[in-house]
């Protein structure tokens, strides 16, 4: 693939004609990204008209197609390769010739995509850990509890009721950071459905994941990165998160 650098790269194209739909790579503004994920994006993709990569910029690359199908699945590819965690960059389409059916068509597509994802991870990794510990510390208050019924001097009994008082304290901190998660991927799936009440559509609104006709894909990806990250490390600020969107919402 030939590389150049951004002066040459509106010019692309030279004397050709210029290919109807151009598919470009941008660099996201919060990751970078390697030469060698370009390769491996644009790989992905079905093979283009026409391929140009730059070696500086915030556009990494340009594929051009004539065929508004082969663009499509680019944009698709790219997207679905970004979502496994593959890279950071972000598909954006340039038609110079394309109906509003077909836009609308890949837009349900994409939807499709991203609501996939979002029920993998409502299944992944980091709610299984979740619920684990969830489970453990259960076991652990429903042990402490029935050592407590056995005979015990009254400070061996303060401090077991201490203790469950402690653990019930971090079971429903793990219960509502859990609740919190699934309620911001509710909300996303309901943008993306269009099928969110009210105060669902409210929490969306507050991550201005953008609107019925142009979802902020950008966005809605960093937002889901956000999440599982909150999730994981597991911030005592989180299980109140949305009593602090609602506050902040309801005061503008």
């Amino acid at each position: 693939m030939r590389r150049m650098g951004p002066s040459h790269f509106t010019s692309a194209y030279g004397r050709r004609a210029r290919p109807e739909f151009e598919v470009q790579l941008v660099a996201s503004g919060w990751k970078g990204f390697r030469a060698s994920e370009i390769d491996e994006v644009i790989l992905a993709c079905p093979p283009a008209d026409v391929t140009r990569v730059c070696q500086s910029g915030v556009v990494a690359a340009l594929l051009g197609y004539r065929q508004w199908d082969d663009a499509a699945q680019a944009v698709i590819a790219i997207w679905v390769g970004r979502l496994a965690g593959g890279h950071f960059l972000t598909p954006q389409l340039r038609a110079f010739g394309c109906s509003t059916a077909n836009r609308e068509k890949l837009a349900l597509r994409l939807k499709s995509v991203f609501v996939s994802h979002i029920d993998g991870l409502l299944e992944g990794d980091a709610v299984q850990r979740c619920r684990k510990k969830l489970e453990v510390v259960e076991k652990e208050v429903a042990d402490v509890k029935t050592a407590m019924k056995g005979r015990n001097a009254l400070a061996r009994y303060r401090a077991l009721q201490e203790k469950v008082e402690g653990l019930n304290v971090q079971k429903n901190q793990i219960a509502k950071r859990l609740e919190e998660f699934q309620s911001a991927m509710l909300a996303v799936t309901s943008f993306l459905e269009l099928s969110g009440e009210d105060s669902i559509e409210s929490e969306a609104e507050l991550f201005l994941l953008g609107d019925d006709q142009e979802p902020n894909w950008d966005r809605i990806h960093h937002v889901l990165l956000r999440e599982c990250r909150r999730l994981q490390e597991g911030l005592p600020i989180y299980s109140c998160r949305r009593q602090i969107l609602n506050h902040i919402h309801y005061r503008q």
